[in-house]
């Protein structure tokens, strides 16, 4: 029998003592190493809870949004491609996030005030959107996709339940990554955060893609679970399905992520990043001239500022609509992947930079870049070029770092 311990209790949060309670009592078959863990992760979250409500005590409302009430424990999440990351900032988006204490079911919060550091000081939680969990387990799973078969082809991606309708947050095309992926707000491991949801069509990432794309109806919808499912065709002999992308991480805090020792002199943050709207010849992988100026400078700049810095960079390549889309599909998404991988093999020649990770991307044919410039209604290549793009996003340094 599980027995609470006074001194333990008086240590802890009465929040975080009572979830570690019934967690180590509905667990109790676990080694001495991780039921160790297990107490110093909390007792090191507990510190910093503290630590944190003391750094910037002048921020009148900051410590009532993130301390643990009797009502809820609050978190903070902030998608961020910068892996030696140790801020929160706050010039970008973030989310916080709710866990009601008795139920342990969690809840978005909406945003109602923000101080003149973009910290929030009011927030209001929304007990009419639930986070779903997301478990591999598909019968107690709650974060739910699914996929529509719209021709042989094709599909669309879709949320099949309302919670995981509910739980959509907004595209990184909306915010300040702008790759195309969706954010979603799920419970993973009991805690919720922020996460990146993208298409991935390599069938590398361990799941079972064992669903037959090829058999199912045109017009029918198939439910799965992107942790654990995937689909199978043809076309994409290795399979396809949805991700959560690893190169990209999400910081649910318990806030020992506030680790400035001089708050009032917050770093700043200066994003590099090359965005070339017309950057490749029509049907190549090769750039324009005027590109490969822009290109060259580019290269320059990240030998001069990325030396010794580790981290990934994105590479993100398209291709214009030029020909009739469904019979051009497989063709420009070959082309797209092919130009990315062009230009991330260059950066890393180029550069000489071994401890950055240049993750190419080819994101197929669109016309997102310049609406409406696509074959039929525009014929002349030129005017399409637009989106033929190509973005290198780098990660992000502080200014006084940058030369």
């Amino acid at each position: 029998m599980v027995k609470r311990d006074k001194k333990l209790s008086l240590f802890f949060y009465s929040g975080i003592y009572n979830k570690l309670y019934i967690m180590i009592k509905q667990t109790w078959e676990i080694s001495n190493d991780e039921r160790n863990r297990i107490l110093s992760l909390h007792e090191s979250a507990t510190k910093n809870f503290y630590l944190m409500s003391e750094q910037d005590s002048s921020v009148q409302g900051v410590k009532k949004v993130f301390e643990i009430d009797e009502n809820y424990t609050y978190w903070l999440s902030q998608v961020s491609y910068s892996r030696g990351g140790g801020y929160v900032d706050w010039t970008k988006n973030y989310f916080i996030f709710a866990t009601d204490n008795q139920s342990s079911r969690s809840y978005q919060c909406k945003i109602l005030e923000k101080n003149q550091k973009g910290i929030a000081t009011k927030i209001e939680v929304l007990t009419d959107k639930p986070i779903p969990n997301l478990f591999e387990d598909s019968d107690m799973n709650e974060f739910i996709f699914s996929l529509k078969k719209t021709s042989k082809k094709t599909w669309a991606w879709g949320r099949y339940n309302e919670m995981t309708q509910k739980s959509y947050l907004g595209s990184e095309m909306e915010g300040d990554l702008q790759t195309g992926k969706w954010i979603y707000a799920v419970v993973i491991g009991g805690v919720p955060q922020a996460k990146p949801v993208d298409e991935e069509r390599s069938g590398r990432y361990g799941k079972n893609y064992s669903i037959n794309f090829d058999e199912l109806e045109i017009g029918s919808v198939t439910p799965f679970n992107l942790e654990t499912q995937g689909f199978i065709s043809k076309y994409y002999p290795s399979g396809f399905g949805l991700f959560m992308p690893t190169t990209v991480s999400s910081y649910p805090i318990p806030p020992d992520f506030f680790k400035d020792p001089t708050p009032s002199k917050k770093p700043e943050f200066e994003e590099i990043k090359l965005d070339i709207q017309s950057p490749f010849e029509f049907d190549k992988t090769t750039l324009t001239p005027d590109a490969e100026i822009e290109f060259k400078k580019f290269i320059e700049k990240v030998k001069s500022n990325y030396q010794g810095v580790s981290g990934s960079v994105e590479v993100i390549a398209s291709a214009s609509i030029d020909g009739d889309e469904d019979q051009k599909r497989d063709y420009n998404q070959k082309l797209s992947d092919n130009r990315a991988n062009t230009i991330a093999n260059r950066l890393k020649t180029e550069t000489g930079i071994s401890t950055l990770n240049f993750i190419p991307k080819g994101i197929g044919q669109t016309d997102q870049f310049a609406k409406g410039m696509k074959y039929p209604e525009v014929k002349d290549v030129n005017q399409t070029a637009p989106n033929r793009r190509l973005i290198i996003k780098m990660p992000t340094l502080t200014k006084e770092k940058q030369k």
